[in-house]
């Protein structure tokens, strides 16, 4: 049995792909588990607009590491995916605003600083989450 993560950040995704387009929370665990024989979801949240309201979604368990950041990232960073390219469109402020209560509930929870909620791209040549989506105004909107 792995031993459970210490968070030490979190790192932020959305669920674009150049060999998969844009993919819904549904279709990223079809992905996940069917295509590439993984237990679950690679993500522990997902944030998606279902029916114009903004869901968030559970996906691997806190207790086990998630499969988004690669092996060191996946032991230490909670793995969030805000679904949507954000190559192509800005995420909206209400995207923003719930990303960044999602990250502060994670934050008091787990001591995790500010400095380490991070974008995936920090760690990989991908632009995820998107050459759109601004680091720094979810910065300004954590509490």
């Amino acid at each position: 049995m792995l031993a459970k993560p210490v968070w030490e950040g979190i790192l932020i995704h959305h669920s674009f792909s150049k060999d998969h387009g844009t993919l819904d929370w549904d279709n990223v665990k079809v992905w996940h588990v069917r295509d590439n024989n993984w237990r679950d979801i690679a993500y522990h949240n997902g944030i998606e607009v279902v029916e114009d309201t903004i869901q968030i979604l559970r996906g691997r368990s806190l207790l086990e590491r998630g499969a988004h950041g690669g092996s060191v990232l996946n032991k230490t960073h909670i793995g969030i995916c805000v679904i949507g390219n954000f190559d192509l469109v800005a995420p909206g402020p209400e995207i923003y605003a719930e990303l960044a209560d999602l990250c502060t509930e994670y934050q008091a929870i787990f001591r995790i600083p500010k400095e380490k909620i991070e974008p995936h791209s920090k760690y990989s040549e991908k632009t995820c989450p998107g050459k759109l989506f601004d680091m720094n105004e979810l910065y300004k909107r954590l509490k």
